[in-house]
């Protein structure tokens, strides 16, 4: 007993379209996207596939889709690699590219028609402006972020002329008078491009972060943690009362406890011809009294005298 089951979607299901990611891997292929052109409707989902042994991206130039790094699989694409998916809500002609071999690897999507309830494609983070200063010899900031296609206004601060050339890409501001200014277009790829200036390269040198959608800024600063509470000074780190300490009278020196003896009891210098029993003739114990000889609470007996040790 057999049968066919043949399952179709209705008006409103959501359409999902494979695009894989090849590379020579294990089958000896050329790096590239199966497709590469391609027409979906507005709320189709691209699955991106990584049949290849290389990692791999599907960026859009402009920014406004990315599926990150969509790793390989185990031993160089011998077994099935991960996936990935975006969905495109906007309708329009995309360029798109790997950001792991972006010469290599590009297409294009065409999008049709609008998605029901959907906006279009979440766009860049970073800002659509930025400003450079250049002073002699600097960049300020030296490492700057901008949206893709963002302006980037570059004013001559200092007293020699300077440019603003990037180097892997085919931008530049030109050479630019003290006190003048220059614009220029970020690229549509996103990415990280490092520039110079022309006149002073070895010392004016910066970083370009181009921002896509959904990628943090590397350079964003965060929020320092508010500094803790200094330590009242001359408290010693203790946490308890202080303990206070009796002043000697002059001539007196401070008696060393006895162990095993009541906290009352300090051995004393034994007057002449004074020796307890069971001490040595040095020392001998006194009580402490509150009040005694000379006020110091000590009671001595007078030499000779056994009868008060």
């Amino acid at each position: 007993m057999n049968g066919v089951l043949t399952v179709e979607a209705g008006a409103d299901e959501p359409r999902a379209v494979r695009v894989q990611a090849v590379d020579p891997g294990q089958t000896g292929d050329k790096l590239r996207f199966d497709p590469s052109e391609l027409e979906v409707a507005a709320g189709t989902t691209l699955l991106v596939a990584n049949v290849g042994g290389k990692p791999h991206t599907l960026t859009a130039d402009d920014g406004s889709f990315d599926t990150g790094v969509v790793e390989p699989g185990a031993q160089g694409g011998r077994f099935a690699g991960k996936n990935a998916s975006v969905t495109l809500n906007q309708a329009g002609t995309f360029k798109f590219h790997c950001e792991v071999h972006p010469a290599a690897m590009k297409g294009t999507v065409t999008v049709t028609g609008q998605a029901a309830g959907g906006g279009p494609a979440q766009g860049s983070a970073g800002p659509r402006e930025l400003d450079v200063g250049a002073v002699d010899f600097a960049f300020e900031p030296k490492d700057a972020s901008v949206a893709a296609g963002g302006k980037v206004t570059v004013t001559n601060k200092g007293q020699a002329p300077h440019t603003m050339t990037l180097d892997d890409v085919d931008l530049d501001t030109g050479s630019i008078d003290p006190g003048a200014n220059a614009e220029l277009t970020a690229p549509d790829a996103p990415g990280s491009y490092s520039y110079r200036c022309t006149v002073h390269p070895a010392r004016m040198r910066g970083v370009l972060v181009v921002l896509g959608r959904d990628t943090d800024d590397p350079n964003a600063q965060a929020a320092a943690p508010p500094a803790a509470p200094a330590a009242p000074a001359g408290d010693g780190g203790g946490g308890g009362p202080k303990r206070r300490r009796h002043r000697l009278r002059p001539g007196h020196r401070r008696a060393r406890r006895l162990p095993g003896r009541h906290r009352g009891e300090r051995v004393r210098p034994a007057p002449p011809g004074c020796y307890p029993t069971g001490f040595a003739p040095a020392t001998v114990i006194a009580r402490l009294r509150p009040s005694g000889p000379r006020g110091c609470g000590l009671r001595v007996p007078p030499p000779g005298d056994r009868r008060g040790c």
